[in-house]
């Protein structure tokens, strides 16, 4: 059984590249329920709330960061799959500088809206979201380091760059927290993560910074269709984080902090199959290009990650009281009679995110509308 299960493994490219991405995948993941059970633990439903809020904040910038990642990706695959590798090196090249500017901006534009979205979410303390706003140049430096890594197929970069993001935050809430910091250790542990995983992802990329490898060419189109890509993810992110905005607004922070941890045990289904779609996707985009089927390719991905969260629907309907306990403690039991039914939605939202990026990388458009129409 093990040596078929290894010949599986060597002789398939979906399982191979799956395997590696789901497993680092995996460890972030499990930095990141550390994450949340540390800071769930130790702050209190409260400013367990407020914290988990914020967070939900940063979802809404990694639209920017997975549309854009995937964008690179589906042509640094299509452009290496046709063998133009000299426009891989000037994309990189091209991009770096753009995608600081473009952070820049986007900075400056979410500070003048902070008195707002402090109004509306009845932050006490409005600095915690000055701090946030800085994730928003190093998120988009760090979704074209992962879109060229993807798109390149090195899933094992890709994961190790996931796995060292993970670490950083775990061990850094950890240290920030028990310094004293409260929320802001938990905020400022995020930024660490993201800010180091950039920087750390330049270094075995830096040989794409190379201009006598790269030949220009018009990337223009290339920023202009990433518009379809942000309205998709956004279309996506919202269905799992508007929720919580909402909760936060309209209910008391103890409510805030108990609905934050439902939607938190939830999203460990949705969670641990994403790396389903991130290595189909360029798969599929660089099929597409040379002419192969990828219908197949889509049907073997829908099946893997059915494999994976049917059964961890089935055990959350069965120990909801034993999973919350565990992992949030006595304080949180009143979520049990709903923890089965919120992981059957995140069962169908992970299926839907899977065929998404699916009909996205086929370059067709026309269902994003149905994405918001449902939202």
């Amino acid at each position: 059984m093990i040596t078929k299960l290894k010949s599986v493994y060597k002789g398939n490219e979906l399982v191979r590249d799956n395997a590696v991405l789901f497993a680092t995948t995996m460890i972030l993941n499990l930095c990141g329920f550390l994450f949340h059970f540390y800071t769930g633990r130790v702050l209190g439903p409260k400013d367990y709330g407020v914290l988990t809020v914020l967070i939900s904040l940063t979802y809404f910038l990694n639209v920017f960061l997975h549309s854009f990642q995937s964008n690179i990706a589906k042509y640094v695959a299509e452009y290496k799959a046709k063998g133009l590798m000299e426009r891989v090196y000037y994309l990189f090249r091209r991009s770096v500088l753009k995608f600081f500017l473009f952070g820049l901006l986007g900075m400056f534009a979410f500070f003048i809206f902070i008195p707002t979205i402090a109004e509306f979410l009845h932050l006490e303390d409005i600095n915690l979201l000055y701090v946030l706003g800085t994730l928003i140049v190093f998120t988009l430096l760090l979704s074209l380091v992962r879109g060229l890594m993807q798109g390149l197929q090195n899933f094992k970069l890709l994961g190790a760059n996931l796995i060292f993001e993970g670490l950083v935050k775990f061990f850094g809430v950890v240290v920030l927290i028990s310094l004293g910091w409260a929320i802001y250790g938990g905020i400022l542990a995020f930024i660490f993560g993201v800010v180091l995983s950039m920087l750390i992802g330049f270094v075995p990329l830096r040989k794409y910074l190379d201009k006598s490898k790269s030949k220009w060419f018009n990337t223009n189109q290339i920023y202009l269709t990433s518009f379809p890509f942000i309205c998709m993810v956004f279309s996506l992110t919202a269905f799992i984080t508007i929720d919580m905005i909402m909760v936060k607004h309209f209910f008391s922070g103890v409510d805030a902090g108990l609905y934050a941890a439902l939607s938190i045990l939830g999203k460990i289904l949705f969670f641990a199959s994403i790396s389903i779609s991130q290595v189909m996707f360029p798969k599929v985009s660089a099929f597409v290009a040379s002419g192969k089927d990828h219908y197949t390719l889509f049907l073997k991905s829908l099946g893997i990650l059915l494999l994976l969260i049917v059964p961890g629907v089935i055990i959350y309907f069965l120990f909801p009281g034993m999973i919350i306990n565990l992992i949030y403690g006595g304080d949180y039991l009143g979520l049990t009679p709903v923890l089965g039914w919120f992981a059957l939605f995140f069962s169908f939202f992970s299926i839907v995110y899977l065929t998404s990026f699916y009909i996205i990388a086929l370059g067709k458009y026309k269902f994003i509308a149905l994405l918001m129409l449902f939202n």
